[in-house]
């Protein structure tokens, strides 16, 4: 169920905590392209102003979709 929701999400970015190798294989087979990982500590923000870390961090990675043609989602 999980498979086919991913495969039919349109252009979008999003982060990702669990950022294992196995993990970021599953999102790539459905589209998805690992931009960068960062390690936020407790009351980090990211660029939109949202905390991404509990009391100990956590490692996030951002991620992209792109669409069929190829174009990218901040070229929008």
């Amino acid at each position: 169920m999980i498979d086919e929701r991913l495969s039919k999400l349109p252009e979008c970015c999003f982060t990702l905590e669990a950022t294992s190798p196995r993990v970021q294989s599953y999102f790539r087979k459905f589209g998805f392209e690992i931009m960068n990982r960062s390690r936020l500590g407790a009351g980090q923000v990211d660029e939109h102003g949202d905390e991404k870390a509990n009391g100990s961090g956590v490692e996030v990675c951002y991620m992209i979709k792109r669409s069929v043609e190829g174009t990218d989602l901040w070229e929008k």
